[in-house]
């Protein structure tokens, strides 16, 4: 029996154009087709296929420091692969409304329910993470809660 190397889940989120993002999703068509295995539990003869939750997917997004400040909406695009009826690999592309909540944080995570690797045996989709980070500002950086400005000041000032 031979076994399949581990599957990254990491994607890379980058800012296209006017709040909407690509999302590629590399590893997906292997988690696609890792997802059309069934499962045999219990043994011997009877056993029933067990329903699995789907994969859960991580990738990144940067957004401009106002945005976290003030809350914003977002439209990505998520890139990835499926198993189509015959079990061929295609694309397959979709869009989605994000809502990034006010005060978010660098480094924080927004849960996208039920938008990761789709269930198998009619189980739930697994979710899409989505970690927060802070383009560069020109005036302002973000630590924490904090947000700072730097300020050249003269002596005598």
């Amino acid at each position: 029996m031979t076994h399949s190397p581990p599957i990254s889940r990491r994607a890379l989120l980058s800012s296209a154009h006017a709040g909407v993002s690509t999302l590629t999703l590399p590893s997906m068509v292997h988690a696609q087709a890792a997802s059309a295995h069934v499962v045999v539990v219990g043994g011997g003869f009877g056993g029933a296929p067990q329903a699995q939750r789907g994969e859960d997917h991580h990738a990144k997004i940067e957004l401009d420091i106002l945005d976290a400040y003030h809350g914003s909406e977002r439209t990505i695009t998520l890139r990835g692969a499926q198993l189509d009826a015959s079990g061929h690999v295609v694309p397959n592309e979709r869009s989605l409304q994000v809502k990034i909540p006010k005060g978010v944080r660098e480094g924080q995570l927004i849960r996208l329910v039920g938008q990761g690797s789709p269930g198998s045996g009619g189980a739930a989709a697994g979710n899409l993470f989505l970690e927060v980070r802070f383009a560069p500002h020109p005036r302002w950086r973000a630590e924490g809660r904090d947000v700072y400005q730097a300020l050249p000041l003269a002596p005598w000032e």
